[in-house]
Order: C-alpha cells, then sequence, then structure tokens
C-alpha cells in the first residue's frame, strides 16, 4: 500500500488520510475523529479531498458515510476502508481509481 495522503496534526479537526493499492485499483480511508469539541468529519470534505486527489471512480458513498457516522459518534479512528475499487476496466484503458496516478 502507498500512502498519498499527509494527515493534519493530532488534536485538530477529523480527518482522512488516503492510501492508494501498488496495482492502483483501490483506494482505502483511515477516517480519524475530531478532538473534542472541534469540527468533525463531514461528507463535502471527503469529496473535497478525493477530487483533490482525483479519486473519481468506484466510489462507495454508502461506506463512506457509515465510516463518518461511526468516526464522528464513536470518535474513534475507522480503519482501512475500501473508498473505490475499479470494478471492470473500461477496454483499452489503464485501469486507476485515480485518473492521474
Amino acid at each position: 500500500m502507498v500512502s498519498i495522503d499527509n494527515p493534519l496534526e493530532p488534536g485538530s479537526d477529523g480527518y482522512l488520510e488516503i492510501s492508494i493499492s501498488l496495482d492502483k485499483l483501490s483506494a482505502y480511508g483511515y477516517f480519524h475523529p475530531p478532538a473534542e469539541g472541534i469540527k468533525p468529519l463531514t461528507l463535502s470534505s471527503v469529496e473535497k479531498r478525493l477530487a483533490e486527489l482525483k479519486i473519481t471512480y468506484d466510489i462507495d458513498w454508502k461506506v463512506i458515510q457509515d465510516a463518518i457516522f461511526v468516526c464522528n459518534t464513536v470518535f474513534g479512528v475507522v480503519v482501512e476502508v475500501e473508498l473505490a475499487r475499479v470494478i471492470e476496466p473500461a477496454r483499452g484503458l489503464n485501469p486507476s481509481v485515480a485518473s492521474t496516478m
């Protein structure tokens, strides 16, 4: 697994670390809760981060929403959540969850 995302400092807002599998067919998330009284992780912040990293294909939004809910309500780290996985590459294209990787 290759980490492509650096988390914010601990004790800050909730944040998401993202790793891409070596074959670039899957993206995994590590959801970190906020410090008490600080901004929780939101779906819009996850959407923004995925877009910044050009992860645009086969995203599992239901799994992401569930991980955010658990992270923000239990205040625990949710690890190795498969955020996106190339299900069937388009003919003639080099499959990748991230379009520029």
